[in-house]
């Protein structure tokens, strides 16, 4: 993790270099947690039945994830405002581009992270149809 912050761009600033290290450490450790946790839930889950103890590995998960994605919308925020620094420089540069679509994007990721959830709960209270997951889905 340490080599992976030292590699990045914001070590190469002049200006809050330990600042933007700081937020780049953060954001790096919030995609770690969500990304590699996944794969480790995918494989725990496939080991037990379904149950009380699969019940608590995604309970678990959903609440890392949560801290992560909180972790990575802030660390996010303050790169992004170190980084680009203006209006002008978001609109007119590609970095500020790129940067834009992934800020339009995270509200569509979250409703996605939201509508997995209402599936879980509905899951967990008994619902196996289709349409058990819309009316879950409709009341939240």
């Amino acid at each position: 993790m340490a080599g992976s912050v030292m590699g990045s761009h914001s070590m190469s600033t002049l200006e809050h270099r330990p600042v933007l290290m700081a937020l780049t450490m953060l954001y790096h450790l919030g995609a770690a947690a969500k990304i590699g946790g996944l794969l480790y839930l995918l494989v725990s889950l496939h080991q037990v039945p379904e149950g009380p103890v699969a019940y608590a590995l995604t309970d678990h998960f959903s609440r890392m994830a949560t801290i992560s994605v909180a972790a990575l919308i802030a660390a996010g925020a303050g790169l992004s405002w170190f980084c680009v620094g203006s209006v002008d420089a978001m609109l007119g540069t590609t970095y500020g581009v790129k940067l834009g679509a992934k800020a339009l994007l995270t509200p569509v990721r979250l409703g996605i992270g939201g509508l997995n959830l209402s599936i879980v709960r509905a899951i967990r209270r008994g619902s196996r149809s289709k349409t058990d997951f819309l009316t879950a889905l409709w009341r939240g």
